[in-house]
């Protein structure tokens, strides 16, 4: 197994090195800061990242991908789109009420595929964090807001132990 190095990065430079990696076929171990995917993804969480290679995108599934800012985020595919042979995403985080934008394939580095929380690991590919990932996508192409209704829903769910990694 190689061995994890603590290197400190800019933003820009992260932006740079990680496409770079992903698209060399290496996977990405990252440290997330903000808190816009809350409550799948926490500020703080470990995220590991790997190239598209596998198998194509599905609605759902949080990737790391260039924004129109010029920086890297990690957000959630919630639309997929096929024009001319051409593929693009819209990508949003799960706080947002709206959109990023429409991005390019070539815009996507890399899907998240497991997560750690306070030493635990959690993959994000398995039925149950699909679940969630997708009801998250379908939320957003809905347009809904946290309203009393998802939050009562989401303190339910909370009790729940299966369910309770995706709310902390």
């Amino acid at each position: 197994m190689t061995k994890a190095i603590d290197l400190p990065c800019q933003v820009e430079s992260f932006a740079g090195l990680s496409a770079e990696l992903l698209r060399l076929g290496k996977a990405v171990r990252f440290k997330a800061r903000g808190n816009s995917m809350r409550p799948q993804v926490c500020d703080g969480d470990i995220l590991l990242v790997t190239p598209l290679w596998s198998s194509p995108l599905r609605i759902g599934e949080v990737v790391l991908c260039s924004h129109t800012t010029g920086r890297v985020v990690v957000h959630r595919v919630v639309r997929r789109q096929t024009s001319v042979g051409e593929e693009s995403f819209l990508v949003q985080a799960d706080r947002s009420t709206s959109p990023d934008g429409r991005i390019t394939a070539e815009s996507v580095h890399g899907r998240v595929i497991s997560l750690e929380r306070n030493g635990k690991r959690f993959d994000l590919r398995k039925p149950l964090p699909r679940l969630v990932g997708v009801l998250a996508a379908l939320r957003a192409r809905m347009h809904l807001r946290y309203t009393p209704l998802i939050s009562s829903t989401i303190k339910v769910l909370k009790r729940v132990q299966i369910f309770s990694i995706f709310f902390s």
